[in-house]
């Protein structure tokens, strides 16, 4: 069964499903570099880019940012 767009958006908005622009938008930047600062201080060498470091803030921290709040800190 195949359900429209708008029904789709209905449902996440729902179950509170948001998307990683929109919890950026709302994330204080303080919190948001925070995030990214504490990620990288588990890697003292600087070897995670970007990406690493964006899912690894989602993975542990259960918060999804947009790639570009990754490279506030390089």
């Amino acid at each position: 069964m195949l359900f429209s767009a708008a029904s789709i958006g209905r449902c996440h908005k729902k179950i509170g499903l948001k998307g990683s622009g929109l919890t950026t938008r709302e994330t204080p930047d303080i919190v948001k570099r925070q995030l990214v600062l504490d990620e990288m201080a588990k890697d003292p060498n600087r070897k995670r880019g970007p990406c690493i470091v964006k899912e690894n803030i989602a993975r542990t921290k259960g918060v999804h940012l947009t790639r570009h709040v990754s490279f506030l800190a390089f």
